[in-house]
């Protein structure tokens, strides 16, 4: 039990089930499904967000971000470290379902990283196109499939290996919840369509079952690590990771190629090398926080904090104060945390923003605005939050903008004292007197 909380939440753990970390949370009644862009981002369907107005959408899911709802004690719950974080796509009361990101070229490559979301209500089954917005992402909508079936529910859609779509269609059974179904019919039964292009090639072995893997050198596998076929470069990225120790100088190989026709190569290098839960695999990894494509910087960044390399700290804090990319900037901020040290080594930081966005709590950017719901979040003792002394920093009105960041960490188990929090209230800087580090400046009609 890691939550007794009456707010929704995302969590994520390893695939036996351990290590089970709260992402985010807030005002979801049911946030029904998530996926990832090959940068390591996430995205999601949410099914009532219960902000105002109350809508059904999709979510781009920060790490450590708050979002809104009514009911002000659920927001409690959670740190804030400034506004609650907007839904990404709204599409209104249309009961979304299931979602998925189009990794595949067969539809045509304007569709690769499309996101595609069913809406029980209204029949469909809308395309979203991903473009990035400063640090976050907006979406234009299509619709891409349509049924005047009123008992046609789609309630799920899957990418096959062959780059096709599957589409669930649940049927007339269904009749809790939704003003369109009232009245279950349970001899109307559901169905699963096969969406392909028209003219679409057959696919040789989409699933790579000829490819004898577990035969080949790293350098052989690291030949598919930007194949056309989707499921096959999930393999190898696997396979490669598996491998080891012994992979490592092939993948260090593959992230200094540094071309633009080898993105997706380089992307993929960076997974394999951050499952590989050896020392000699970070140093790679540090190497890819200074690729010309902001993608591997931000698939970097996030890997680096997941493994919790400390090391890796002084580069990351170049990203965070002079990168270009807002997102890289976002990724290199919630870099920080795993290993408690990290929050010393952001003292004397000073964010390129106007509005201090760092020392409200070590934050990127959402376009023009601070990610202000990426937070700093310090895992371990408590009483070893930095490196300084932190009541003397905050009590200087021009204290460390790091200590106060690092006030963000304790808030999460509750150790921020009255001691710490008191002395933010004598200080010039609008942010910690407005409500701890970053203040809780909620907008209108947000919370």
């Amino acid at each position: 039990m890691i939550s007794k909380g009456k707010a929704a939440r995302i969590f994520s753990c390893r695939l036996d089930g351990s290590d089970v970390q709260t992402w985010c949370g807030g005002g979801m009644d049911n946030p029904v499904e998530v996926d990832f862009l090959s940068t390591g981002e996430m995205i999601g369907s949410v099914n009532i967000f219960l902000g105002r107005p109350r809508v059904d959408c999709l979510v781009h899911w920060v790490d450590g971000g708050a979002y809104p709802r009514f009911d002000q004690a659920c927001v409690a719950e959670f740190p804030k470290t400034g506004p609650l974080m907007p839904p990404m796509t709204r599409f209104g009361h249309v009961a979304v379902s299931g979602m998925t990101r189009y990794r595949s070229k067969e539809f045509g490559p304007e569709y690769r990283d499309n996101v595609f979301t069913t809406l029980f209500n209204t029949h469909k089954v809308a395309r979203s196109v991903v473009t990035r917005d400063g640090a976050t992402f907006r979406t234009t909508e299509h619709e891409f499939l349509v049924s005047d079936d009123p008992d046609f529910h789609p309630t799920d859609v899957l990418e096959d290996a062959d780059g096709s779509l599957l589409v669930i269609d649940t049927g007339g059974w269904f009749r809790i919840g939704c003003p369109v179904s009232k009245v279950a019919k349970p001899d109307i039964h559901g169905a699963i369509y096969r969406i392909r292009r028209k003219g679409a090639h057959k696919v040789k072995d989409p699933r790579g079952r000829f490819l004898d893997a577990a035969r080949l050198t790293p350098a052989a596998l690291a030949r598919h690590l930007d194949d056309a076929r989707p499921v096959v470069r999930e393999r190898v990225i696997d396979r490669l990771a598996l491998a080891g120790i012994d992979a490592i100088g092939t993948l260090e190989d593959v992230l200094a190629e540094r071309s633009a026709e080898s993105l997706t190569r380089r992307v993929s290098a960076v997974w394999s090398l951050s499952r590989i839960d050896k020392d000699a695999s970070l140093g790679p990894l540090r190497a890819a926080l200074a690729d010309p494509a902001a993608e591997v910087r931000v698939a970097a960044s996030r890997s680096l904090g997941t493994r919790g390399d400390h090391q890796a700290m002084p580069q990351l804090i170049g990203l965070l104060t002079g990168d270009k990319s807002s997102a890289v900037r976002r990724g290199a901020a919630t870099a920080f945390g795993p290993d408690s040290r990290d929050i010393g080594s952001l003292g004397g930081v000073q964010h390129k923003g106007s509005d201090g966005g760092l020392a409200a709590g070590g934050v990127g950017a959402f376009g023009d605005r601070p990610v202000r719901g990426t937070r700093v979040v310090v895992r371990g003792d408590p009483g070893q939050r930095c490196g300084c002394d932190q009541t003397a920093a905050v009590r200087s009105p021009s204290g460390d903008p790091a200590c106060r960041a690092g006030g963000i960490g304790p808030d999460v188990r509750g150790g921020l004292t009255r001691e710490l929090v008191v002395p933010l209230l004598d200080t010039d800087d609008p942010g910690p007197a407005a409500g701890g580090p970053g203040g809780d400046r909620t907008p209108p009609g947000v919370g």
